[in-house]
């Protein structure tokens, strides 16, 4: 008996359905949060954290020293 045989056998094909299935859930689950429960705000604020350069901490104000205190 070979290994295609077995596989073949075992009827696999329904589990990539369920996968199809379930990560389309999710999916629309996530854009549906996005779209109808997120805040502007929110959203704006993580949009621009790439580019933000303090890491999500409040910016510290200059006082004109060079090192760090």
């Amino acid at each position: 008996m070979r290994l295609s045989d077995i596989m073949s056998n075992m009827h696999l094909s329904h589990w990539a359905q369920i996968a199809l299935v379930l990560f389309m859930a999710i999916f629309l689950g996530v854009v549906l949060y996005l779209v109808v429960f997120a805040k502007r705000e929110t959203m704006d604020r993580m949009a621009r954290m790439p580019l933000d350069e303090t890491n999500g901490q409040q910016a510290k104000p200059n006082n004109g020293g060079g090192a760090d205190e």
